[in-house]
């Protein structure tokens, strides 16, 4: 039986209100259990949105890092491409370059003429000749059709700059009309008679065959032949026999051998000249010209040859050192250098390319050889004490003779610098034309001033349109050194003139010195020649025999002498003295020879 517990009304509510609070509080912990809970959630979702964040934070970060590796990729490609492009487009200009150097014409004859302008197009027409050929009437140009007809161009050629190119046209021989200048024929020529006769059955008359009477008069005709002429020339020497006792005097006495300038050679003074001019100064290999006498029924044997050259070296050395000392007293040389073959080998010469260089004076052409193209060269020629001008190109082993000496540079290496940027890059045609007429224009202020006479008013003038030209000229560069948009090959040239302006304007202050340096290039043309025709020389004595020879040659031709008849002037002298050298070789010097011609009268170029 249960207990049964009596309560009241007071204690009955009592109960009540603890039972509510304390369910209250059951509830109130059980939902902040329930909050505490989902914070707990909520954090980690939180922790875990966070998390989610910061790896899309990092990834964007590495995508940032990345697209910026790839901008910078970019820009590095987009430079190299640049480089890429501005070396193709250099190369591809220094194909255009060598293939005009390869296939189009040397030439660079081009004029450029104050107020006229070259008619182009439609607007020239070429003769039976293939030579364009402008007709230009007042303004007007005229083109003459295949027809006969012209066609008048409607519009006026205008010149809006002051120089203009026009290339002269001019065919080669006289124009029409001309009278000509008659036959030539020099009166010194020896003189062979030929007669003449008609027929015996040709002098009767047609008609009742009397014969004719021949007369003393006569119809005479001239003709200009040529004899090569091979001899042989025997020396009978006198042979005489003593009708005396004495023991001490031979028996016999004969007279004495002809003197020659190699002894016991088979070949005379005159056929060792010639030989030697036909190789160094017409540039015939020995091959051919053994070929060449040998239709006139004589073939020389080339080891001869080549041997006797080898003795006749020593005696031309003393005359060929005394030209070298001689040019180095004067004031104002031109020099240059060309490539010579040398076949010898060489312990420290690794290649058979030597270099002969050409020093060239008012008076004398001098060669030098020499198995390097450094600057020892010209530094050992001029030596420390030589003062003056000379006339180069730009080639950088001149500058060591900077000091005593003043280097002169050539204006026609600074237009073909143009004139290549044009062949190289089409788009530089306009801008390589501009300082083409600057150029042209210098040449024609300079042509103008040398035709005055010095220290005259119009010399005066004619200086000063020459200086502000060249003023003008000087400020152009620099301005256009300052501009973005050069190219490299632009760029290239005017600093190089920039740099070289004082070099270019020697002339200005000096007349006598030209702008050009085709004096030492005409020098070295010869040597060309011979390279071509016998590839240069076998060993190093020959290439010296060649240097010596065409000093020689040259400078005999530049004093108005013959280089054959020189040659023989000074072998003979070496005859009379023993088979050597003069002892005084100033009378050998080619302005002093002409003082000692007795025995050649023709010794004098006469022509040409």
């Amino acid at each position: 039986m249960s207990n049964i517990i009596y309560m009241d009304k007071k204690t009955t509510t009592s109960t009540k209100n603890y039972n509510l609070k304390q369910w209250h509080c059951s509830e109130i912990c059980d939902y902040v259990k329930y909050l505490h809970g989902y914070i707990g959630e909520l954090e980690a979702n939180n922790y875990a949105l966070n998390s989610t964040v910061n790896e899309l934070i990092d990834k964007d970060i590495a995508s940032y890092s990345e697209i910026s590796k790839a901008d910078d990729r970019i820009l590095a490609l987009e430079a190299d491409l640049s480089d890429a492009d501005k070396i193709i487009s250099g190369l591809t200009g220094k194909v255009r370059e060598l293939v005009a150097e390869k296939f189009t014409p040397s030439s660079e004859k081009r004029c450029y003429h104050k107020g006229e302008c070259e008619v182009e197009g439609e607007n020239s027409k070429k003769d039976d000749v293939g030579v364009t050929v402008k007709l230009e009437i007042e303004g007007e140009v005229n083109e003459k059709n295949s027809n006969g007809s012209e066609n008048v161009n409607e519009q006026k050629q205008e010149c809006h700059d002051p120089i203009n190119i026009v290339k002269k046209i001019k065919k080669r021989g006289a124009r029409q009309g001309h009278k000509g200048y008659g036959r030539k024929i020099p009166e010194n020529l020896p003189i062979e008679v030929v007669t003449i006769e008609i027929d015996g059955d040709k002098t009767c008359c047609g008609i009742c065959g009397a014969e004719y009477r021949q007369t003393a008069k006569t119809e005479d005709s001239v003709k200009i032949n040529v004899k090569i002429i091979v001899e042989k020339i025997i020396s009978k020497r006198a042979v005489y026999v003593k009708e005396c006792d004495c023991i001490e005097t031979p028996t016999f006495l004969s007279a004495p051998k002809p003197e020659a300038i190699i002894p016991k050679s088979l070949y005379t003074n005159g056929f060792w000249c010639l030989l030697l001019v036909l190789k160094y100064y017409f540039q015939i290999p020995l091959n051919r010209q053994m070929n060449i006498f040998d239709m006139y029924h004589y073939k020389p044997n080339a080891s001869t040859i080549i041997g006797g050259f080898k003795k006749l070296l020593p005696l031309l050395i003393p005359l060929y050192n005394k030209l070298k000392a001689e040019i180095l007293k004067d004031n104002h040389w031109h020099c240059d250098e060309t490539r010579w073959l040398v076949f010898e080998e060489k312990a420290d010469k690794k290649t058979h390319l030597w270099w002969l260089w050409t020093f060239v004076s008012k008076k004398l052409n001098v060669f030098v050889l020499d198995s390097t193209r450094s600057s020892s060269v010209p530094e050992k020629f001029f030596g420390k004490d030589a003062k003056g001008i000379v006339n180069v190109d730009r080639y950088a082993a001149y500058n060591v003779l900077l000091g005593g000496i003043l280097l002169a540079f050539c204006w026609y290496h600074l237009r073909r610098d143009f004139l290549k940027a044009q062949i190289s890059f089409p788009e530089l045609t306009s801008w390589a034309e501009e300082w083409l007429k600057y150029i042209s224009k210098t040449e024609e202020l300079n042509s103008q001033r040398l035709s005055c006479e010095t220290g005259s008013t119009s010399y005066e003038s004619a200086q000063i349109k020459l200086v502000e030209h060249l003023n003008g000229m000087k400020t152009k560069v620099e301005e256009q050194l300052q501009e973005d948009k050069l190219i490299k090959k632009q760029e290239t040239i005017l600093k190089s003139l920039n740099r070289k302006w004082e070099g270019y304007t020697v002339f200005v202050d000096n007349p006598h010195v030209p702008m050009h340096n085709n004096v030492a290039e005409n020098s070295l043309r010869p040597a060309a020649l011979g390279r071509n025709s016998y590839y240069g020389s076998h060993v190093e004595w020959s290439g010296l025999l060649a240097a010596a020879c065409m000093t020689i040659f040259q400078s005999a031709e530049k004093n108005g002498i013959m280089p054959i008849k020189y040659l023989e002037f000074y072998f003979g002298a070496c005859q009379k003295n023993g088979g050597k050298p003069p002892e005084d070789l100033e009378i050998m010097l080619p302005w002093n020879a002409k003082e000692y011609m007795c025995e050649f009268n023709d010794m004098e170029i006469k022509s040409g």
